[in-house]
């Protein structure tokens, strides 16, 4: 009998320890993809690189700036993911924070592939516009916008800082700043609040 209840024992003690190396090894999981896609980092590194590189070389105060502006970027994005993780409610938030990291590496990876081709122009709006919906939603739409928005402005007008050679027809548009944030807006920040066009997206939580 002691024979077997020490059995059941070991067997308790075996399976508790599994329990809690796959409950680490989950956390430890979790917290590797909370900063997002490695290879959408990556890319957006690689794009980042082929300007910083030269002006490394041949600018170095612009190099500076422009590592700054980019260091800015990081903190805005890690501002808004972190509070959209402490907003998020369920069994894939850990899921959908990394996808919030992801997505602005892509967005940056693609504004900097623009730069480089000295074709960066914006496709925010100078007023947003809604669609028809009542006030209530309208109005709760637009301050989501806003509270999206705050988190990346001071990254807008350092991109707005920069030369006119980066962007199409070497043209500055007017209301720079207000455009990049719009979108911001429209492009990333906008996926993960719920409205009608994302309806069913578990990561539209805000």
């Amino acid at each position: 009998m002691k024979g077997i209840m020490d059995k059941g024992v070991i067997m308790t003690a075996v399976f508790r320890f599994c329990l809690l190396s796959l409950v680490i090894f989950m956390g430890a999981a979790s917290d590797a993809k909370v900063r997002g896609d490695a290879k959408l980092h990556k890319e957006m590194l690689q794009a980042l690189d082929v300007r910083l590189l030269k002006l490394k070389k041949d600018s170095p105060d612009q190099f500076k700036v422009e590592m700054e502006l980019q260091k800015v970027f990081n903190a805005s994005v890690a501002n808004f993911c972190q509070f959209y993780r402490s907003k998020c409610d369920g069994s894939v938030c850990g899921m959908c924070a990394a996808s919030c990291y992801s997505a602005f590496y892509a967005y940056r990876a693609k504004q900097a592939v623009k730069i480089n081709e000295a074709k960066l122009e914006v496709s925010g709006r100078s007023k947003v516009q809604h669609p028809a919906q009542n006030g209530d939603q309208r109005s709760a739409k637009k301050n989501s916008e806003e509270k999206g928005s705050k988190f990346f402005e001071s990254f807008a007008l350092g991109v707005c800082g920069l030369s006119n050679s980066i962007w199409l027809s070497a043209t500055k548009p007017a209301n720079c700043q207000e455009l990049i944030l719009s979108e911001i807006n429209s492009e990333v920040v906008s996926t993960f609040y719920s409205s009608d066009e994302n309806e069913g997206d578990v990561c539209a939580q805000l």
